[in-house]
């Protein structure tokens, strides 16, 4: 079974977003998308119909209409089909017989049994285990399979990524342009700051913030996915400035969406200036910061600030060095008809030096809710008649018998003013 436009890719670690689009590094190099099922591996075991020697553990009916209860020797966990396969590891649709679901498992490979990759893996699974968030695809349970591989249990999200709403977007998709307002673009990106905001609060930075690691499901539920490479933080480490210099290894020939181990870690066209330098001792909240608001003006423009830059070396020292053109960004989000407040409140995370953007994802919940109820700060005269437009409405809602008698008021007044120059013509 092919891998449809809508199956959910897990982790970019496996090398498996490729089917979405853009390469993470710090993961698995020059790794195809899977649209078929996998060969088998010549010489290694791989993700069996069993998963792993356990049994289901709860009895079942012996027929429907009875209460007669049946022993029930399967396997707790089969495999419905693998939905992508990386160099370290492949991830599976499961279907569980005990509580009758699809889940999705994450395996290593068994060449990456020891060493760095399972200690990554491990702490991938301590890190996300600790947030128990909406926003946020939950661990259900970790095992070894019948050939001794760990593996992960995951809640298997169904839906859209973010990439693809914009790629449909971007070529003009009515029902998409229908759906997917300005608005509602704003208020998806208010939920994706509501699960960062919870990640941060426990000490742990995504790393990897970008369009195809964000789900949109069937019924609007936003989740924040690939947490393979989040970091528990050392604030008092990351609180000293980073020395800018560009450190470019890769494993994937120097392209500019390969992924692969080394210095960097994260994607470079979604990294901070600091991410982008390779110190990833010192980042802190402040780095993610930076990609969401790219995240975020990419949602309102379709576009990426940097996204015509085509080498990784270009990239990275653009992002390093040099401010981006925020005068130029502001004029493109008005030319593609999204409110202009909404630009004033992204640039802030845009500072190439951290310590000028937003000090937290707190106050960017914070100052974009207060946008979307109508608040808005003025800049400039577009934004001035806005915020006085929208006092002028917050009033007519606080106060409509007061705003009746004004209105009342004024077209007694105006009629008064009619009669009176018409009294005056006709004297």
């Amino acid at each position: 079974m092919g891998l449809s436009p809508k199956a959910t890719t897990y982790d970019e670690d496996l090398g498996l977003r490729a089917t979405l689009g853009r390469g993470t590094v710090d993961a698995l190099a020059d790794t195809a998308p899977t649209t078929e099922k996998p060969p088998e591996p010549r010489s290694e075991p791989r993700m069996n119909a069993t998963l792993a020697a356990r049994t289901t553990v709860l009895p079942r009916r012996k027929r429907a209409e009875s209460a007669e209860l049946q022993s029930d020797e399967r396997p707790r966990f089969e495999l419905v089909e693998v939905i992508g396969r990386g160099g370290m590891g492949e991830v599976a649709l499961v279907k569980d017989n005990d509580i009758r679901r699809t889940v999705a498992v994450k395996r290593l490979l068994p060449e990456n049994k020891s060493g760095d990759a399972m200690l990554r893996f491990a702490d991938e699974i301590r890190a996300v285990g600790q947030l128990e968030h909406p926003g946020i695809v939950p661990i259900y349970d970790v095992g070894l399979d019948d050939h001794g591989q760990h593996y992960l249990v995951m809640k298997h999200v169904q839906g859209e990524t973010l990439e693809s709403v914009i790629e449909k977007l971007k070529s003009g998709d009515a029902e998409y342009r229908s759906r997917f307002t300005h608005e509602h673009r704003a208020r998806i990106f208010l939920e994706i700051l509501h699960a960062i905001r919870f990640a941060h609060d426990r000490g742990i930075i995504h790393r990897d913030i970008k369009p195809a690691n964000v789900m949109i499901g069937p019924f609007g539920e936003v989740t924040v996915m690939d947490w393979g490479v989040a970091k528990k933080i050392d604030r008092a480490k990351a609180s000293g400035k980073p020395e800018l210099k560009a450190e470019t290894k890769t494993s994937g020939g120097g392209k500019l969406l390969a992924t692969g181990h080394g210095a960097l870690v994260g994607t470079p066209l979604y990294m901070s200036p600091e991410q982008a330098a390779g110190k990833n001792d010192e980042l802190d909240e402040r780095s993610d910061i930076y990609a969401l608001s790219l995240l975020f003006y990419e949602m309102l423009t379709l576009e990426h600030p940097l996204g015509e830059i085509k080498s990784l070396q270009d990239l990275l020292a653009t992002t390093i060095a040099k401010d981006l053109d925020l005068k130029a960004l502001g004029n493109r989000v008005l030319d593609v008809g999204a409110p202009i407040e909404y630009f004033q409140f992204l640039q802030y995370g845009l500072a190439r030096d951290r310590d000028e953007r937003f000090a937290s994802v707190a106050v960017m919940e914070e100052r974009l809710s207060r946008v979307l109820s109508g608040f808005i700060p003025i800049a400039c005269h577009i934004s001035l008649t806005k915020s006085a437009t929208h006092k002028f409405l917050h009033f007519v809602d606080a106060h409509p018998k007061g705003f009746t008698m004004m209105l009342f008021g004024s077209a007694l007044g105006l009629l008064a003013t009619v009669v009176w120059v018409v009294f005056s013509l006709v004297r």
